[in-house]
């Protein structure tokens, strides 16, 4: 079994926990370990680069040094923001000698810039696609919209580990788990992101258009690898009544897990009828 390291975030340890719920339930399945890292940070998400760079870059280099501390070579993130924010502070100090030095300055230690940080889609695409995973019980029959938002693709030299402008490591990932991935250009279109807080009609107007198309395709769910995403396609969408689901809990159900040890139960937008309708469950 493989060892990485975990860094749920914020949200994962709170109005996210089923993603986290989901992502714990399917590890051991998939040959990994994820070992919680002791006494992360908050990465800065949103906040911290807008109010100043070398906080938001020592912020994120803290968690990756402690990982690098246990002995951890590789991290996974499962929130695209705070998977977004490692990658971009990781790119910054291997290319910035002077902002390196002054996060050294800040921590007290040396960069451990060889420290490797991947998204959940990574860890799925590599041991479910590549490794040609059998799931136990298919997810036949039910069609999905895949949904990558911005974090995980921009920006493209810091952080994308597929196409930017037409990324497949998802689709991939939910029809080897014997899904319809639709076809739909509107899966790297922003969902307002934390406009959701500031500027909520923005944020309605972006996130209803995604779901509004995703409908017209007919896809059954949105599938979601980003809590900021997830919250926001699922609250925002005008009263469509489309669920929005974590890839990881689709995952688990193709692993055989029940609806609750993967926290279905626990998203806004109840999606068991339309699973039932599909035969999934």
């Amino acid at each position: 079994m493989t060892t990485y390291g975990y860094y749920p975030g914020c949200a994962l340890h709170s109005s996210s926990r089923e993603y986290d719920l989901s992502v714990r339930a399917i590890s051991q399945a998939l040959g990994v370990e994820l070992r919680e890292i002791d006494d992360w940070n908050c990465c800065g998400a949103s906040p911290a680069h807008w109010s100043r760079e070398e906080l938001s870059l020592a912020l994120c280099q803290r968690n990756i040094n402690l990982a690098r501390g246990e002995g951890l070579e590789v991290v996974v993130a499962p929130c695209a923001a705070c998977y977004n924010r490692f990658r971009v502070a990781l790119s910054t100090l291997r290319q910035n000698e002077e902002k390196r030095r002054q996060v050294e300055e800040a921590l007290g230690q040396e960069a451990a810039l060889e420290v490797r940080v991947i998204h959940l889609l990574e860890l799925l695409h590599e041991r479910i696609v590549k490794d040609e995973f059998i799931p136990e019980r298919p997810l036949e029959g039910l069609k999905v919209a895949c949904y990558y938002g911005c974090l995980l693709l921009r920006p493209p030299k810091a952080v994308a580990e597929d196409d930017p402008e037409n990324p497949t490591k998802m689709e991939e990932v939910i029809r080897a788990l014997g899904a319809e991935a639709i076809e739909w250009p509107q899966k790297t279109c922003c969902c307002g992101a934390s406009a959701g807080v500031t500027e909520v009609s923005r944020a309605e107007r972006l996130s209803g258009g995604i779901v509004s198309a995703a409908k017209r395709k007919g896809a059954d769910l949105i599938v979601a690898a980003c809590p900021l995403c997830q919250v926001n396609l699922e609250v925002r969408q005008g009263g469509l009544g489309m669920p929005v689901v974590y890839i990881s809990q689709l995952v688990g159900l193709a692993l055989g897990k029940g609806p609750k040890e993967v926290g279905l139960d626990l998203l806004l937008i109840d999606p068991m009828p339309t699973l039932r309708k599909r035969g999934v469950v």
